[in-house]
């Protein structure tokens, strides 16, 4: 039988829209085999990649066509689990070109 285990890391984001037939979600943990340790630049990496995924074609694009718009996100931190302490952080710029 397996076991639960809680990440060490979590990330959150926020897309800035939000509409009623949009079901996603907000939180993934932060692995940090595949994305290295838990820095701004990492995170920036891990944004520019989901934002990448979202094109037509891509991994994500269903998202999109689920969502009717692109679910570009506009702020994303890093949090420790057990103390709540934010370790990364990320910002959109004010004019983002994806």
């Amino acid at each position: 039988m397996g076991h639960s285990v809680t990440p060490t890391f979590r990330v959150e984001f926020t897309e800035g829209r939000t509409f009623p037939q949009y079901i996603g979600f907000n939180c993934a943990a932060w692995q940090t085999k595949y994305a290295g340790r838990p820095t701004n630049e990492n995170l920036a990496k891990y944004v520019e990649a989901y934002h990448e995924s979202l094109k037509p074609g891509n991994t994500n694009w269903h998202l999109c066509k689920s969502a009717s718009h692109i679910p570009y996100w506009n702020k994303a931190r890093i949090i420790r689990q057990k103390t709540g302490e934010i370790v990364a952080e990320w910002n959109a710029p004010a004019f983002m070109v994806v």
